[in-house]
């Protein structure tokens, strides 16, 4: 049986995996012209090529000069081909497509609309901490009423500290009753960024908090397939939202509390750039290259 000193250590290891990640990831980007080799980029990190090689591969499923790929705006551009349609379309991918079962394994629901004017106020939220492939991640979990089982309400990155994660999510929804419980998420923790683990028949409940707005574009969120993407204005667009209305739309992507799950990492500009994310452009890069192995 694993001991918990173990399991800490695996996850210290699992983040410290993640770190590397992102140095990697932030050298090509810098140097995406030069065409940079595993040796280049081993020198950067510190480290030896083959050690680069092992850890990089084992969390994007590719060598670091393949992901070079999907880092250029000339993806990011492919990814938005017909992006126009992409919301209203039916993509049968087969059900055994971890892409495919992404779209699938979450249920979503919604709060009533009072309870976000409320701050939040009579909910009872559970939050704890656990690492994941994208480094330390918060997650959040919330019951509706009458409901038999907890969906999740809140999925975010922890950068600088614990606290300030906590602090950024809280904000959101002041007045609820926190409990923090690292054990009653480590389930979710588990699932949501394992595909082996994704079942349409055994959907992951999500519960969206937000204004009625917010949650119109989150749910339009969901209709994003991985490995594809669309533009602030192609929401806008798909609403029936009046010709300038991305900057309202590129709001609400900015408060969706669920990442991840609810794929704001997927809309991106017009012109192929990233445009912005909540949880920093070096994580947006890692969440779409990541996907894109599938």
């Amino acid at each position: 049986m694993t001991n918990l000193s173990d399991k800490q250590n695996a996850l210290m290891a699992q983040n410290s995996e993640y770190d590397l990640v992102v140095q990697v990831i932030e050298y090509l980007c810098q140097n995406q012209y030069d065409q940079p080799k595993l040796q280049d980029v081993a020198e950067y990190v510190g480290m030896t090529a083959g050690h680069v090689q092992k850890i990089f591969t084992k969390w994007a499923g590719v060598s670091p000069k393949d992901f070079q790929h999907y880092l250029t705006i000339h993806h990011a551009r492919k990814m938005l081909d017909g992006s126009e349609t992409i919301l209203n379309a039916s993509y049968d991918l087969g059900l055994s497509s971890p892409a495919r079962l992404h779209d699938l394994f979450t249920k979503v629901e919604a709060m009533p609309p009072g309870i976000y004017k409320k701050g939040g106020e009579g909910l009872e939220i559970i939050y704890g901490y656990a690492a994941t492939p994208f480094g330390r991640t918060i997650i959040m979990t919330t019951q509706l009423e009458g409901q038999p089982k907890s969906g999740v309400c809140g999925v975010g990155f922890v950068d600088e500290s614990d606290k300030l994660a906590l602090d950024d999510m809280q904000k959101r929804w002041p007045n609820a009753r926190y409990i923090h419980d690292d054990n009653a998420i480590t389930t979710d923790a588990e699932t949501i960024f394992a595909p082996e683990k994704w079942a349409a028949n055994k959907p992951m409940t999500i519960i969206l908090i937000g204004s009625d707005f917010d949650v119109q574009i989150w749910r339009t969120l969901l209709k994003i397939p991985m490995g594809k993407a669309v533009s602030y204005g192609d929401i806008a667009l798909h609403l029936g939202k009046k010709k300038g209305a991305s900057r309202a739309v590129g709001s609400a992507v900015g408060r969706n509390p669920i990442s991840f799950l609810v794929p704001c990492h997927r809309v991106l500009r017009a012109s192929g750039e990233l445009g912005g994310y909540h949880w920093g452009i070096s994580r947006k890069r890692a969440l779409i290259g990541w996907e894109n192995r599938f």
